[in-house]
């Protein structure tokens, strides 16, 4: 756990290795991945523009290594102007809108293009072709339950994409599951290549 929601930010976070979710909660225990961070972006920068608190929670999701600096030690830089604050605004809007495609996902379409946009996110920001996850851990990031996921990832087995056992899905065909997402992992992905 990074940073709890509603509590004060103090800290910015950069990935370098690992990838950070950030979490909603609803009063009756939900929870469901709102956006995911690697070192493309940072988590906490809405301290920079003025924020106190964040009502989402920053939890780290793939270990890693994570440069962690006070708020108070790169607000002047980013006070300044020039390219570390256009470094940060362009993050913040990349950011709000791979939420916004995320919301999008979540209302229409299915739970296995979900997941398959939840693994190519991931793989996007890790080396390597496995990702150390459940699939109790990928349900609560979907908002659905595990037995949910259990089917659609032996779907997305059965069909040669990922092989899977505890604690890790394997991709063995990442153009299989590009081929089998829906446009959201275009759409988020590429805003993120087209710097």
């Amino acid at each position: 756990m990074l940073q709890s929601s509603e509590a004060p930010i103090t800290d910015v976070y950069f990935p370098t290795t690992a990838v950070i979710s950030v979490i909603g909660h609803m009063s009756g225990g939900e929870m469901a991945e709102l956006g995911v961070i690697g070192n493309e972006c940072a988590a906490g920068i809405i301290a920079l523009m003025g924020a106190d608190s964040s009502k989402y929670e920053k939890r780290v999701q793939v270990s890693g290594e994570v440069i962690k600096i006070p708020v108070r030690s790169i607000q002047p830089e980013f006070d300044k102007g020039g390219e570390f604050q256009k470094a940060v605004h362009s993050c913040a809007q990349k950011f709000t809108n791979q939420v916004a495609q995320t919301l999008l996902c979540n209302r229409w379409h299915t739970v296995e293009q979900r997941l398959v946009r939840w693994l190519l996110l991931r793989l996007d920001r890790i080396s390597g072709d496995v990702i150390p996850v459940t699939h109790e851990c990928i349900a609560q990031m979907l908002g659905v339950n595990r037995s949910t996921i259990t089917q659609a990832a032996k779907r997305l087995q059965d069909a040669g994409h990922i092989k899977y056992a505890w604690g890790r899905v394997t991709v063995v065909d990442r153009k299989g599951l590009e081929n089998s997402t829906c446009e959201c992992y275009g759409i988020i992905h590429g805003q993120y290549q087209n710097n």
